[in-house]
């Protein structure tokens, strides 16, 4: 199997991550923010992720 958009073999039992561009990385955490500050069940997990990926990605600068 090829790998979309890339045309890539790819070996068989695996999968592709599809990679963030650095914006998408960026924005990802400020969604997750905006998820964390509503009062719902989902509101824990996500101020979470949002720091653990925040720290993980470099700066905007």
């Amino acid at each position: 199997m090829r790998c979309p958009g890339h045309g890539r073999l790819r070996p068989p039992g695996s999968s592709w991550l599809a990679l963030l561009t650095l914006d998408e990385a960026h924005d990802l955490p400020r969604l997750l923010q905006a998820v964390a500050q509503e009062a719902g069940p989902a509101s824990p997990d996500a101020g979470r992720l949002a720091r653990e990926i925040a720290a993980r990605i470099p700066s905007e600068n």
